[in-house]
C-alpha cells in the first residue's frame, strides 16, 4: 500500500503549485502519495490575488477568529490528514488545528514536520510566541528549513540538526527566464520610459513592503537626479498610494504584471527597489539581472541571506535614498553587481529545492 503524505498550508498560492506538481510526480515514484492541504488567504495575502485554483491543492474549510490585531485560524481538516503517514504543517502559532494534531499525533506515533524560518522574523514576537514555536518544534520529528539560518534558529529552539533539511526557498522562474531569452515582452508607455534611469519594484503593495517609503525614496532620488523614475509592478491594500504617487514625474505604475512585463524591464530596468521586507523577490531579480536596492531591515524574509554585496546594494537603515544615488554615478560597480546577481540565480534553483523536499521527506519517513 502506498505511503501517504500531507502537506498542509495556510492558502493555495500559485508561485507554490510547480514545487508541489513536481514533488507529487517525485514521491509518486517511489510509491508515495502525496496530498496538499490549504485554507483560505486572509489581512493582506487576501489583498495579493495570487490565490491558487490549481487542482493539486484540496481546500478546506476555516474558521477565522479575530483576537486584538491578530487573526487565529482553526482548520476543519479531514482524517487522512491527521492519520498521514507523514505530515508536514506550516510552523506558525497562529494555527489553533496544529495543537491538536501534534498531540494527536503523538499518541498515534505517527511522525510530523514543521517547515519555516526557525522562528518568527518577519515580525516582532513575544515572548509566548517563541516559547510556542519551541513547543511545537520538541514535539516534531523533523524540519524543514528555508535557508540555512532558518535551520540555525530552529536548533536554538530544539530542533534536531540532523533531522532536517535546507530548501533554500524558491520558486519555478522557468517560465520568466524563457520569456527574458526571447528578447519578447512590453509594458504601457515603455517608449517613454527607455530615455530614463529606472528603478523597478514589483510585488505587494502592503504595509510589510514599506511602500510608503519607497515613494518618498523614489521622490528624493529624482529631486537629485531628474533622469531617475520608478516603474512598480503588483497590487495590495496600498494601491492608492501608488496610484497618487504615479501623478508624478518620478513614478509609473503598471498595475499587475506578468513575465512579459518583467522580460522589458529586464532589458531596459537597472535596478530592483525593496524599501521594505525582501523576500521571494530577491529570486526575481537574479533572473531579471537587476540587483536589488533594499536596507539593512529587521524584518526581512530568510530569502534576504542570498544577498550580498557582491550581488545587491545594502544600505543602513535610512540611507537607501542616498545609495542609489551612489548607484547611478558608478556604472561600472553597476555593471558587475548586475553580473554577479544574474549568476546567482544558477545557486536557487526550483530544480534543485525540488530535490532536497524530496529526500527531505524520504529520510524523514525512514526514520520514523
Amino acid at each position: 500500500m502506498a505511503k501517504k503524505v500531507a502537506i498542509v498550508q495556510p492558502y493555495a498560492s500559485r508561485y507554490r503549485e510547480s514545487l508541489f506538481r513536481s514533488l507529487s510526480a517525485r514521491l509518486a515514484a517511489g510509491d508515495t502519495d502525496l496530498e496538499v492541504f490549504a485554507g483560505s488567504p486572509t489581512g493582506v495575502e487576501s489583498q495579493r490575488k495570487d490565490a491558487s485554483t490549481d487542482e493539486i491543492f484540496t481546500a478546506v474549510r476555516q474558521t477565522v477568529i479575530p483576537l486584538g490585531e491578530r487573526r487565529l485560524v482553526f482548520r476543519w481538516l479531514p482524517r487522512r490528514v491527521w492519520d498521514a503517514d507523514l505530515l508536514i504543517l506550516e510552523q506558525a502559532t497562529r494555527n489553533l488545528d496544529t495543537y491538536l494534531l501534534l498531540l494527536w499525533r503523538q499518541v498515534t506515533r505517527r511522525p510530523t514536520a514543521f517547515w519555516g524560518h526557525g522562528h518568527t522574523i518577519t515580525s516582532a514576537q513575544s515572548t509566548l510566541e517563541r516559547r510556542l514555536q519551541a513547543w511545537m518544534l520538541r514535539r516534531s520529528q523533523w524540519f524543514f528549513a528555508y535557508t540555512p539560518r532558518s535551520l540555525e534558529r530552529a536548533v536554538l529552539l530544539g530542533a534536531c540538526s540532523r533531522k532536517a533539511v535546507v530548501l533554500n526557498n524558491t520558486y519555478d522562474s522557468s517560465a520568466l527566464r524563457e520569456a527574458i531569452g526571447s528578447a519578447a515582452g512590453s509594458v504601457a508607455e515603455g517608449d517613454q520610459l527607455k530615455e530614463r534611469w529606472i528603478g523597478v519594484y514589483i510585488g505587494g503593495l502592503d504595509h510589510t513592503k514599506r511602500i510608503d517609503y519607497l515613494l518618498q525614496v523614489a521622490a528624493e532620488v529624482h529631486k537629485r537626479d531628474p533622469r531617475f523614475i520608478l516603474v512598480i509592478g503588483g497590487r495590495g491594500e496600498d494601491e492608492s498610494l501608488v496610484r497618487a504617487a504615479a501623478t508624478r514625474p518620478w513614478c509609473h505604475y503598471l498595475g499587475p504584471v506578468g513575465n512579459s512585463e518583467k522580460a522589458w524591464l529586464s532589458r531596459h530596468a537597472k535596478v530592483s527597489l525593496i524599501a521594505g521586507r525582501v523576500g521571494l523577490a530577491a529570486i526575481d531579480s537574479f533572473e531579471m539581472g537587476l540587483p536589488v536596492v533594499c536596507e539593512a531591515w529587521q524584518y526581512h524574509a530568510p530569502e534576504f541571506e542570498y544577498l550580498s554585496e557582491e550581488n545587491a546594494f545594502i544600505a543602513s537603515p535610512g540611507e537607501m535614498s542616498e545609495l542609489v544615488g551612489r548607484v547611478m554615478g558608478d556604472p561600472n560597480r553597476l555593471r558587475s553587481v548586475r553580473d554577479n546577481a544574474r549568476a546567482s540565480a544558477e545557486a536557487y534553483s526550483h530544480a534543485r529545492m525540488v530535490e532536497r523536499f524530496h529526500s527531505g521527506i524520504t529520510a524523514a519517513m525512514a526514520a520514523g
